[in-house]
């Protein structure tokens, strides 16, 4: 089989972008293969599993006032764990974080 190179062009990534790519792919690539890296798939789906958590915490109807000091500290636990990481996307933790906290001032109006 003969395999030859093409040389893709990338857009800049977007300020606090996922990961990049190398810039060169073979032209077989269309085959159905993933372009972005698996690491970041599975970060990203190891912190969507971990928002899911907080959010069924926050959306608990069990929650009284005197639980919101232990989620706010739990938020702050998500928070820490991946912000510090370096193969998540930024974009979506901010997101994510957006909605941790919105639902938090929902949860106790």
């Amino acid at each position: 089989m003969n395999a030859y190179w093409t040389w893709v062009r990338i857009p800049p990534p977007p300020p606090h972008g996922g990961l990049a790519q190398l810039a060169r792919a073979p032209a077989l690539h269309a085959g159905g293969h993933r372009f972005d890296s698996d690491i970041l798939h599975k970060k990203i789906n190891i912190m969507k599993k971990d928002y899911e958590f907080v959010i069924k915490v926050i959306r608990n109807k069990e929650n009284k006032l005197i639980h919101y000091p232990a989620i706010k500290n739990l938020i702050d636990i998500w928070k820490n764990k991946w912000i510090g990481s370096k193969e998540y996307s930024k974009n979506i933790y901010d997101v994510y974080l957006h909605s941790l906290k919105l639902n938090l001032k929902r949860s106790f109006r």
